[in-house]
């Protein structure tokens, strides 16, 4: 089991998540305790997706980018992932975390950023909820990805 999928369930499990869909990520966010910033790519370079803090107290950044209009799923995954960071990555010597688009980084935050990318995968969208709503369907099939898509 990745990392990133061993975390979100352990997550999913200590809130209680089961295997249902998250109704609102920002009232799960702001349930933890959590602040969330919300800037447009004016304000914030559209590089950054995210971005999070911890001290003087846990915040995040989501960057509404122009085209969440036609994505509005963009800032559930950008929120998923920042959680991550902030459960996950954050320690007092290391109190931000900033998730880059399209940048380069050296391979221990890009390993990084791949767990954080599978956690909020699997916390919006747990294995054992796929398989609850694919059911008997072919997994590959366009009925089971609309199903999944849909239920998700």
């Amino acid at each position: 089991m990745h990392r990133g999928e061993h975390r979100a369930r352990r997550v999913r499990e200590e809130l209680g998540l089961g295997i249902e869909p998250i109704p609102s990520m920002r009232r799960l966010v702001e349930a933890l305790g959590v602040a969330i910033v919300w800037v447009t790519e004016e304000q914030v370079d559209k590089l950054v997706d995210g971005a999070c803090v911890i001290a003087p107290r846990p915040a995040m950044l989501v960057n509404l980018f122009e085209a969440a209009n036609l994505h509005p799923w963009r800032a559930r995954i950008t929120i998923a992932h920042e959680i991550g960071h902030l459960l996950f990555d954050l320690t007092p010597g290391n109190p931000v975390a900033v998730s880059l688009a399209a940048r380069r980084q050296p391979a221990h935050l890009e390993e990084i950023e791949q767990v954080a990318r599978a956690f909020a995968a699997c916390l919006l969208v747990p294995a054992e909820g796929v398989r609850k709503v694919v059911g008997a369907l072919d997994p590959t099939s366009d009925d089971a990805v609309q199903a999944v898509g849909s239920h998700f």
